[in-house]
């Protein structure tokens, strides 16, 4: 057999459709069948058919596929061949292991019909993980094993990030590490990693690794969370333990201008940065920690042969670091508009002069924000993000479009556009649910629930006399929680909202293609981790200016 396991592990952790694209890759996937359910592996000449068919597993799929009223019939369902290559080797594996192997071909990239999914799924359900099986299963199989292992416990941490010298990594790159402590290694095959519950990798154990299992490159995802789970797996397949989190990570950083892609120059106080082409930039970073605390700056824009200043300010105010704390974040102006316009502007710039920044600050520290991007957040102040109005907002010029005092509200900032962008708040709901069995004893289970709060959100924007809304970097959202309509979903008696809110939060970003289109997609541009909800009737009193 001409396969490397690492090829095959990836394959059925890669989600992705149709045969791997190495032939002797996909051989593995025959291979597991004869690992799972050849009876007897010691290669021995049998006596008579009857002994090949009952012991080898490929024996039975040739016999079933010369003569299918030989294949069991679970339910008095007989197996039937007339649904082309793919189909009726499923049908012809599942029979001859007589289990329900839809989810070992789906890892192989096999798409099931539902003729065939129906079929399989008389048979019982396989509970070993068969795509991870190696010719090591096959000797602890021969050696009477019976696996076991500790699964240990895992972290999930965010290794990206700008280095000591301010280069900075690879800003279209994040690299989140998964990593293990305390495993027991009696015949541990490996660890599944999942990312938002869905498979991303297979780790085979190694005593030599140093605990990493897994490093997870997320591409050009920005502000958005990712949740890692670890499933652990011996070697005859079963999983060890329970699903184990690894935590919550997000992934959030500011898209740089790469260095290389512009000369520097300072004279003095100012600072030039000749672009080696036309290069989009909408802000401003003094990184590392090395803003002055104060001093008043601007930056002109070179574009098209004209100078525009594009931002005029003071260190000692307006800072919008958020990725970054101890960095210094200000977006660039609309042309012509003034400092205090928060609208958000990319330039094609051809270079970038910057006045005001003093010779303690040091050159690799001076950085362009090529594109500002999506964000949302819950407000991080002393008095958290909830609170209840102090006073009755009008937010409409039409009767009834007031929200009335002592409304509970959470309250958050988003940069984006509010014409186009839209803040969802979801929550994390722990439902319990009790069965009564045929004798009248009780099961009391327990399932996580998120989906969105029901509730209205109003986005805050400052209106520019033209009217124009476009991306902005001070976004104020208040999302108002529908306590009536939660009550009806949670089938409660009451609708005070003092027990009406999850256990946990999150606020989303969206935005949309076609914002007079209701039916327009909208993709998801940035979420918050999740976050415990406000409670009890001690909530602020919430002013809006």
């Amino acid at each position: 057999v001409r396969f490397q396991y690492p090829e095959v592990f990836k394959k059925v952790t890669s989600g992705t459709e149709g045969y791997a694209g190495n032939v002797f890759t996909q051989l593995g996937m025959y291979w597991q069948l004869h690992l799972a359910y050849d009876r007897d592996y010691n290669f021995k000449t049998y006596g008579n058919y009857d002994e090949i068919f009952s012991n080898l597993f490929f024996a039975r799929v040739d016999s079933y596929a010369r003569d299918t009223s030989r294949a069991p019939s679970p339910g008095g369902v007989a197996l039937t061949l007339n649904g082309g290559r793919d189909q009726n080797l499923m049908r012809l594996a599942s029979a001859a292991a007589e289990k329900d192997l839809s989810e070992f071909f789906t890892r192989w990239g096999m798409t099931l019909s539902d003729e065939v999914k129906e079929k399989l799924s008389a048979y019982p359900a396989e509970s070993r993980a068969i795509w991870y099986l190696s010719d090591q299963s096959r000797r602890d199989r021969l050696n009477g094993g019976t696996g076991g292992a500790s699964a240990g416990t895992f972290t999930a941490t965010n290794v990206s990030g700008l280095t000591a010298e301010g280069g900075g990594a690879d800003q279209n790159v994040q690299k989140i590490e998964i990593r293990v402590t305390d495993p027991t290694a009696r015949n541990l095959q490996g660890y599944e990693i999942l990312r938002d519950g869905r498979p991303i990798a297979f780790a085979p154990y190694s005593p030599t690794s140093g605990g990493l299992l897994y490093t997870d490159e997320i591409g050009s995802g920005n502000h958005l969370t990712f949740t890692y789970t670890v499933k652990a797996y011996d070697t005859l397949g079963n999983q060890v333990g329970v699903e184990a989190s690894a935590g919550e990570v997000r992934v959030a950083y500011d898209r740089l201008v790469p260095m290389d892609a512009y000369t520097l120059t300072r004279n003095g106080s100012t600072i030039t940065l000749q672009m080696k082409e036309e290069t989009p930039v909408s802000g401003l970073k003094l990184c590392l920690n090395s803003a002055p605390a104060s001093g008043l700056f601007k930056v002109t824009i070179a574009q098209g042969g004209k100078g525009v200043v594009a931002r005029e300010g003071n260190f000692s105010e307006g800072n919008l670091a958020v990725d970054e704390p101890g960095s210094y974040v200000t977006y660039f102006n609309k042309p012509g508009e003034s400092s205090t316009d928060t609208r958000v502007w990319t330039y094609d710039a051809q270079s970038v002069t910057i006045t005001g920044i003093p010779d303690t600050v040091p050159d690799n520290a001076i950085r362009l924000i090529s594109y500002a991007g999506d964000d949302v957040s819950f407000l991080s102040d002393a008095a958290g993000f909830a609170g209840r109005l102090a006073e009755d907002f009008t937010y409409g010029d039409n009767a009834g479009e007031v929200i009335p005092k002592g409304t509970l509200v959470l309250v958050g900032n988003y940069r984006g556009d509010p014409y186009y962008g839209e803040v969802k708040v979801q929550g994390r709901f722990t439902i319990t649910k009790t069965t009564v069995d045929a004798s009248g004893g009780e099961t009391v289970t327990t399932a996580v629930e998120d989906r969105d709060l029901a509730g209205e959100c109003f986005m805050l924007a400052e209106v520019p006399a033209n009217l124009k809304v476009s991306d902005i970097s001070d976004g104020l959202f208040l999302f108002v929680p529908n306590v009536q309509a939660e009550a009806e979903l949670q089938e409660a008696s009451h609708c005070d909202g003092k027990n009406l809110l999850p256990s946990q939060v999150r606020a989303q970003f969206y935005r949309a293609d076609d914002p007079q289109n209701p039916q327009s997609p909208k993709r998801l541009t940035a979420q918050t981790l999740w976050t415990q909800s406000p409670g009890g009737q001690e909530l602020p009193e919430l002013v809006l200016n």
